[in-house]
């Protein structure tokens, strides 16, 4: 799934844009491409606020629109301790509700 991610390339990606019937994430939104991510059994809560900005889908390659996204939530998965930077709602949002078929 990594591999995939980074040759289209993405920040993050669902098991299920790739036919693997799975609950897992794959997100990588570091500057130097090095800080993968996988999320196993993730859930999203918290949903609060709004943030646009354009967006593409792994699953539609090319087509690139203006979406919105909850300005905050909260992951709940095993991750390493840390923040993984600015984009970390924007790549966790699409990923995590391709995983219960929202595009």
């Amino acid at each position: 799934m990594a591999e995939t991610m980074y040759e289209a390339p993405g920040i993050g990606l669902a098991a299920t844009q790739v036919d693997v019937h799975k609950q897992i994430v794959v997100i990588d939104v570091s500057e130097d491409r090095n800080a993968l991510l996988a999320l196993i059994n993730p859930r999203l809560e918290n949903l609060t606020g709004q943030q646009e900005g354009e967006e593409g889908c792994l699953s539609v390659p090319g087509i690139f629109e203006r979406s919105s996204a909850p300005s905050a939530l909260r992951f709940i998965t095993r991750i390493p301790k840390g923040s993984p930077g600015r984009w970390w709602r924007r790549a966790c949002w699409p990923s995590a509700s391709s995983m219960s078929s929202t595009i």
